[in-house]
């Protein structure tokens, strides 16, 4: 008696024609897997790309935060793939796909909620400037960056007739979803970042990934996801428009959100107020940029600070710029705020060329504040400013009165200018370097050769320089020392310190207070020779006397010089080859 082969139920008998009957019109139709898989590979890019300017404000824009970003989306990307290929076995259906779809578009718009206080509680936990970003990266993008990399697994299933064409319809897929990949990158990277705000380029890919929810379910014929997808989608338009019309596009942050501030415990003494409504916000080519009016009390109490109405800074990510005091209304573009006193240190090269100085090259403008204070000391100057991005020197004019007129401003990368240059210098500034995200290709020995052949015989350079003297933070700034000192034969050391100061400075003496606090350091070094410490100091004094522009803090940093021995012997020399900037300015390293 053989044995009764068991029917399936009803309800598995209509689900199955229903996959069936939803495939058989995927299979039929499958040019409009195309757009979508080319939609997703865009919107995936596109929110890796935009995503580096949600990290800048709480982590900056260093190696760690890219490698945090590319890693946690290639894990996404690639988690997304198995998923996809398991999960399209099993709801081989437009209509999964378009829930796909959907959910990614909600996580996505999500981020413009949640990413600030993500972040905050990040650094509040505290883990290291290499973990932060990475734990941020995988809480704020991960979700909908898996759902996004499912897209393609679920075409291919869609989409092949036979396992003989399996392969050639993978390939054309996944080919489509990279040419998708590209035109999100470029995109976001050459027109959406430099043209919208980044919570406005957010709002927009949801959208869009929502409007390519609603293809495959529309395909399907499928009324409640349709209704879902077209509410999803509305809702995220009502988020673009709301992004749209917000003035600050995202938040100001204190010095302190720096990461490398923060790991080495940093205490500028500034007591900032961080609760002022940004003057302009800017997503420019290279950084997150604010322009915002200040209150600011320096811990050691600073006469001049007392008649102003307030300090303006201009932030690029979550660093301090440069500084203006605004007095009865009005920006004051030459006289220099104590909390950016590192201007009077630049300013020692005067000391060191008291001759006068012809022709100035300044690599890196910010507000404009150390080439215009120059034009104040010495009219005649000729000035040439390089400054790589554009809004740079746009909002330095609007809100910090910088005068182009007074100077010959080129945009453009400074090494990459100066080595299409034929001219020649008396001194050439570089202050293009700050806290967490310094240009490793402007530190090298091959750069500094390139600064070397564009100075005059007895010309001069002049860096500010992030760091400590000695201790623990001081590898960076020793490891530039010892690069400066392959090229030039004479070096000179200025610490700014700290609010602690420098009291009682002994320039030949080593473990003195404040050698060891992180902290600008002002380095110049010259091929001829530099004039020594009692020079310096009495040169300093004569010209505070003679130019008015000058003040006594010029004196006081000219008494920080630091003569005593650097070792040198723990550090590399900085090559085009090895330049590990990013990880000498953390502790440990």
């Amino acid at each position: 008696m053989g044995t009764a082969t068991p029917k399936p139920s009803s309800t598995r008998q209509r689900a199955s024609r229903d996959d069936d009957a939803e495939t058989g019109v995927a299979i039929a139709h499958r040019g409009w897997l195309y757009p979508v898989v080319f939609t997703a590979g865009a919107a995936f890019m596109a929110l890796e790309i935009v995503g580096s300017r949600v990290l800048a404000p709480f982590f900056g824009n260093s190696v760690f935060v890219w490698g945090s970003l590319i890693g946690v989306f290639l894990a996404a990307l690639s988690t997304g793939y198995i998923l996809g290929g398991r999960l399209s076995n099993r709801f081989a259906t437009p209509t999964a796909l378009g829930i796909v779809l959907t959910i990614a578009s909600l996580l996505a718009g999500l981020v413009v909620l949640v990413a600030t206080p993500i972040q905050q509680w990040v650094v509040t936990w505290g883990m290291g400037p290499r973990l932060n970003p990475l734990v941020a990266s995988l809480l704020i993008f991960a979700p909908a960056s898996v759902l996004m990399g499912m897209v393609s697994p679920y075409a291919v299933r869609l989409s092949a007739r036979a396992i003989a064409s399996v392969g050639a319809t993978a390939g054309m897929l996944y080919g489509v979803s990279t040419v998708g990949s590209i035109v999100g990158t470029l995109g976001a990277a050459f027109w959406l970042i430099p043209s919208f705000g980044t919570n406005l380029n957010i709002a927009g890919i949801a959208f869009v990934l929502a409007l390519t929810g609603l293809v495959p379910a529309i395909v399907a014929r499928n009324r409640a996801v349709i209704a879902a997808a077209g509410t999803v989608s509305v809702v995220m338009l009502l988020l673009v428009f709301s992004t749209a019309g917000s003035r600050a596009t995202f938040e100001v942050q204190a010095e302190d959100w720096s990461p490398v501030f923060r790991e080495v415990g940093y205490d500028s003494g500034i007591e900032v107020t961080t609760a002022a409504e940004p003057l302009e916000q800017v997503d420019s080519r290279y950084h997150r940029i604010s322009i915002v009016d200040q209150e600011s009390t320096y811990a050691t109490g600073d006469p001049r600070a007392d008649d102003r109405d307030a300090l303006r800074l201009m932030q690029f990510d979550n660093s301090w710029q440069s500084g203006a005091n605004v007095t009865a209304g009005e920006v004051d573009p030459i006289t220099t705020p104590y909390e950016f006193r590192y201007i009077n240190g630049m300013e020692l090269l005067h000391a060191y060329r008291p001759e006068g100085l012809e022709r100035v090259l300044y690599i890196g403008v910010g507000s404009g504040a150390l080439p215009m204070r120059h034009r104040a000391i010495d009219p005649d100057v000729h000035i040439d400013a390089v400054e790589i991005d554009p809004d740079v020197i746009e909002l330095a004019e609007r809100w910090f009165a910088l005068d182009t007129d007074a100077m010959d401003i080129h945009v453009a990368d400074g090494r990459t200018w100066l080595a299409a240059s034929d001219d020649r210098y008396d001194a050439i500034v570089i202050d293009a370097y700050f806290a967490d995200t310094i240009p490793a290709h402007m530190t090298t020995v091959e750069f500094l050769g390139d600064v070397a052949d564009h100075l005059r015989t007895d010309g001069i350079v002049v860096a500010n320089i992030i760091g400590a003297v000695e201790g623990e933070n001081s590898k960076l700034f020793r490891s530039m020392y010892r690069t400066y000192g392959e090229v030039f034969a004479a070096r000179a050391v200025h610490p700014v310190g700290t609010h602690q100061g420098l009291a009682n400075f002994d320039p030949l003496a080593t473990g003195k207070p404040g050698a060891t606090e992180f902290q600008n350091i002002i380095l110049l070094a010259s091929n001829s020779t530099l004039a020594g410490y009692a020079d310096v100091v009495a040169r300093s004094e004569e010209l505070v006397q003679a130019r008015p522009v000058l003040d006594e803090r010029m004196v006081d940093l000219a008494r920080h010089r630091y003569d005593a021995p650097i070792r040198l012997d723990d550090v590399p020399v900085l090559t085009d080859d090895f330049a590990p900037v990013t990880a000498l300015l953390e502790i440990g390293y």
